[in-house]
């Protein structure tokens, strides 16, 4: 549960070992490319995506697909690639330009077919054409310009003007008709038309190749990366050198690697202005609070990693927000039916652990809780036996709330603190976890001798926030009052912290909000049932309530869990224990895990 520790290193070789070193190293995926040549877009190869990915979407969203080939020695994904994109923007040019004639046409259709004349046939005079509703026919008719009503219909007429220049004098403008004539407007839009309908054809025949194209698309990404890492490189046509950021564990594999190849590798520490890209070291089953991070903000290279308290405070903080047992049962059966699937790839692994431990927060949760679809078991039951919190019980769980946002600012303190462990940095933060601390027990232990003893805990802190908020030397008078106006300053930060505990409370309210909402539909249901007897339509009715009004609750629960559960996270913990921004390490390396054959 920490940052990977990583080391800058340059590989210096001949120039023409370049395309065999980068395929080496993009097999071994443990270098994040540093760009050592200009190039345009995102530093890293992995950062630009190829354009496979888009041909693929394109091709599979083909609405008339033809039978799919199984003639691998026929099939050139690279050809199949361009040749969809090209099809693509040209279709989205020729739609432009279909739009544009049609709009011409119904334009100039009024006005009738006629030959624009050329500029001199004339005499210098210009052909302007207006459609003038009738209301305004006068202006046109009662001016000194040479017209001639050309057409009418639906109160709108349609006038031919001579003048050398644009008439002034006229509210209604000119028509823009442009220089060609109506009949070759349309001859334009057939031919369009026509080349939409080739290719669209053409993209419906290279719908062939969808399943072979699938089959290959990881090694097109990988050309793609291979040929993105060729730009970054420094090549002088006798050397080269590429350089990237690798984990210290895969340092020792890369010397061992230039030293086979004749190469030379220089190895160094980040320098201090410099911000390497971050990659955690979480246990698997923890490791997708690394998502949940970057959905946010990733932490810096120097900061402490936040992702696994993130993936299991989510997972409790959504459970308390949705609040019942028979809730998270019915997210676990979902769980269920989706688990072969989400079991194909990494992410979606990652994504079922999450699940799985959100389903289990909110199922003990619920039964803490004893709520069953807003049901409550008899006190005497081993259900009832199991409740030990009353959500309508405002003041306990007011408390319970405050105290568990508390203990959450508490942790991001301490693991600041621990990760500045080495300099005197590391007291400012653990002030500001004795402050909490010092607030929480005071609040507990109201009116008791424990709140003497929070009060001097919430001092301490206060008096470390205080003297070591300052991070200048103390030299002399000058030193001494730039520390206390800096801790002056970092005590402002008091009533944030007091906003940020109190954040909490919303654990709470919207628990109660939803427990209400199941508790509502359930008396509605009843009423209804009621009023019939119990019979037909009277329980029909009573089910209808029961099923969308749950449902809604549901949903309704399950987008508050993950808006506020992500945000208590990545707001309130972040701000006292984050105070970097990070980049994701994207490795340069391989996605097609066997060889390719044409």
């Amino acid at each position: 549960m920490s940052v990977v520790k990583l080391k800058k290193v340059t590989l210096i070789g001949l120039s023409g070992d370049r395309d065999r070193v980068l395929a080496d190293l993009q097999t071994k995926g443990c270098l994040h490319l540093i760009p050592l040549a200009h190039t345009p877009g995102k530093s890293g190869p992995e950062g630009i995506s190829s354009n496979a990915r888009e041909a693929l979407k394109y091709l599979v969203s083909c609405p008339r697909r033809w039978r799919q080939s199984s003639l691998a020695e026929e099939f050139d994904p690279a050809r199949v690639e361009g040749r969809a994109l090209e099809i693509k923007g040209r279709l989205l040019d020729l739609g432009d330009r279909k739009d544009s004639l049609v709009e011409r046409i119904e334009t100039l259709t009024p006005f009738g077919d006629f030959d624009f004349p050329a500029p001199g046939d004339l005499a210098g005079l210009r052909i302007w054409l207006y459609a003038v509703p009738d209301a305004q026919v006068d202006e046109i008719e009662s001016s000194e310009l040479a017209w001639a009503r050309v057409g009418h219909k639906n109160r709108v007429s349609y006038f031919a003007v001579l003048s050398e220049d644009r008439p002034e004098g006229l509210t209604v403008a000119p028509v823009d008709a442009g220089d060609d004539s109506l009949r070759e407007l349309e001859k334009q839009l057939e031919r369009v038309e026509m080349e939409i309908e080739d290719l669209r054809a053409e993209r419906a025949s290279l719908s062939r190749w969808l399943t072979l194209y699938t089959r290959n698309l990881d090694h097109l990404e990988d050309q793609a990366s291979f040929d993105r890492a060729k730009t970054l490189c420094r090549d002088d046509k006798l050397l080269f050198a590429v350089q990237g950021w690798a984990a210290a564990r895969d340092v020792a594999a890369l010397t061992e690697y230039a030293s086979r190849n004749d190469l030379t590798l220089d190895v160094s520490d980040p320098a201090s202005g410099e911000t390497p890209p971050v990659s955690f070291d979480n246990p698997r089953r923890l490791s997708y609070g690394e998502q949940l991070l970057a959905f946010y903000q990733l932490p810096g290279y120097r900061d402490w990693d936040p992702s696994s308290v993130v993936f299991l405070s989510f997972a409790l903080f959504f459970g308390l927000i949705l609040g019942d047992a028979a809730y998270g049962a019915l997210l676990g059966v979902v769980l269920l039916i989706l688990w072969k699937r989400l079991g194909q790839t990494d992410s979606g692994r990652g994504f079922r652990r999450l699940m799985t431990a959100i389903v289990s927060a909110s199922v003990v949760v619920g039964v803490m809780l004893g709520s069953y679809f807003g049901t409550s078991p008899r006190p005497d039951s081993w259900l009832g036996r199991l409740k030990v919190l009353d959500i309508n019980d405002f003041g306990s769980m007011m408390q319970l709330s405050i105290l568990i946002g508390g203990s959450h600012v508490v942790l991001a303190n301490l693991s600041t603190a621990w990760h500045r462990r080495r300099s005197a940095a590391a007291v400012a933060p653990l002030g500001w976890a004795l402050i909490t601390t010092g607030g929480l027990v005071s609040f507990v232990g109201m009116q008791t001798v424990a709140a003497p003893v929070g009060v001097s805990i919430l001092i301490t802190g206060a008096l470390g926030v205080l003297f070591f908020s300052g991070t200048g030397p103390v030299r002399g008078l000058r030193g001494a009052i730039a520390r206390l106006v800096a801790g002056i300053k970092g005590l402002a930060g008091f009533s944030g912290l007091f906003g940020d505990v109190l954040s909490y409370l919303r654990l709470f309210a919207l628990g109660l909000a939803s427990a209400s909402l199941a508790v509502t539909f359930n008396g509605l249901a009843s009423q209804v049932a009621d009023a019939g007897n119990r019979q037909g339509i009277a329980v029909l009715g009573a089910l209808l309530i029961l099923v969308i009004g749950h449902a809604l609750n549901l949903t309704l629960g399950v987008i508050s869990g993950v808006v506020h559960g992500l945000r208590l996270n990545l707001i309130e913990f972040y701000k006292w224990s984050v105070f970097e921004e990070g980049t994701a390490f994207r490795a340069f390396r391989k996605k097609e895990k066997m060889r390719w054959k044409p």
